[in-house]
């Protein structure tokens, strides 16, 4: 006899804390950023991936005047509203930037809204306009390893903030509404402050980066891409001043034992690394770990991460 199918993990979750059945599920993939960090804000180019893991949630209508929310693209579906993936992403962008109180770009929720698999967004920070590049690390005999260093961080602890306070006031110094409008970093030598002087070289040459990692993508040149990683590490390093130990050791273990480049990844002052290796190249990770077993520090974990779809309704 037939019926309707079993409830799985998140149909049983729902019930157990709402009662009966949702009307719907959708499921949101995290990010990871390949190249172009700090540049969102100052309405440069980013150029983040959907990841295969991720958040999902389960909703249903209900008539008593009480809103309970987690979810712009779930609310959109509950109630048949035609928003474009754009504007979803707008309006999760101001969840984040007016309740949470972080003031961030619109990198995060464009990534999960508009990822596609197999490629990345490039997203332009001052049009909105965004463009899938090819990012297939498999069929290049490619990985790329996201390795949790263990450190957390805080985006709205204040420093995330002061560094786009600092991109601002050097923005304005040099004439422009943004870094985005600065093409060469020679200009930014004529800041007379050596940190907002530090500040816009990176963002001026990170925008470079992301420009570059687009021609080797589209030339079907990823291996090409590792020493630009490197390159924007060190810059988040030594210009940003945002890495953290942890970070900087998962870098270099990981360029020791064989990856093609390798940074920091996120906001900073903690969280990620993304490394760019050979595929099966578990060398990687476990020369990581071995180098923060040495120093006494907390075992990091580690994924593949591989280019994957954006939000979807999944039942």
């Amino acid at each position: 006899m037939s019926g309707a199918a079993s409830p799985g993990p998140v149909e049983r979750w729902f019930g157990d804390r709402f009662g009966g059945r949702p009307e719907g599920v959708w499921r949101a993939p995290g990010r990871a950023n390949l190249i172009g960090e700090h540049t969102d804000y100052n309405r440069g180019r980013v150029l983040p991936f959907a990841l295969h893991l991720g958040v999902t949630t389960a909703a249903s209508r209900r008539d008593d005047g009480v809103l309970a929310i987690a979810s712009p693209l779930a609310l959109a579906g509950l109630y048949a509203l035609d928003l474009p993936r754009p504007e979803l992403a707008a309006l999760a962008w101001r969840a984040e930037n007016d309740f949470v109180g972080v003031p961030s770009g619109i990198m995060d929720q464009s990534a999960s809204l508009l990822g596609r698999a197999g490629h990345a967004l490039l997203l332009d920070c001052r049009s909105g306009e965004t463009s899938d590049v090819p990012l297939d690390p498999a069929a290049a005999g490619l990985e790329l390893i996201i390795i949790d260093t263990g450190a957390r961080h805080a985006l709205g602890d204040g420093r995330y903030a002061e560094r786009r306070s600092e991109c601002e006031r050097a923005a304005a110094l040099l004439g422009v509404s943004s870094l985005r409008e600065v093409s060469s970093p020679a200009a930014a030598a004529g800041l007379a402050d050596p940190v907002l002087r530090r500040r816009a070289r990176h963002v001026i040459t990170e925008n470079r980066r992301v420009e570059e990692t687009v021609a080797l993508l589209t030339g079907a040149d990823l291996a090409g891409v590792g020493p630009v990683l490197c390159a924007s590490h060190a810059s988040l390093r030594d210009d940003f001043e945002v890495s953290w130990p942890q970070a900087d050791v998962a870098v270099g273990a990981a360029m020791g034992a064989g990856a093609l480049g390798a940074r920091m990844m996120g906001g900073g002052f903690g969280g990620s690394v993304l490394a760019l290796a050979p595929a099966g190249r578990r060398a990687v990770s476990a020369a990581i770990t071995a180098e923060f077993a040495r120093r006494g520090w907390t075992p990091p974990a580690s994924i593949q991460a591989v280019p994957s779809a954006g939000a979807l309704r999944i039942g």
